[in-house]
């Protein structure tokens, strides 16, 4: 029985299964970064409601 095929099968399911932990770590990190972006950004101010001076008031 050959066993350098045996290994370089084995190497070659290494990588590839590293690639896909790699890539399985993806989505958290970006949903870390959308999360960190989003806490990061300047709140907006409220629209003023129906009883505000800017909607142009009682002439």
């Amino acid at each position: 029985m050959d066993l350098s095929f045996v290994k370089e099968q084995l190497e070659t399911f290494s990588t590839f299964a590293g690639a896909i932990g790699d890539f399985l770590q993806l989505p958290p990190q970006i949903l870390d970064q959308l999360s960190s972006l989003s806490s990061d950004a300047p709140e907006v101010p409220e629209a003023p409601g129906d009883g505000g001076d800017a909607a142009g008031g009682e002439v």
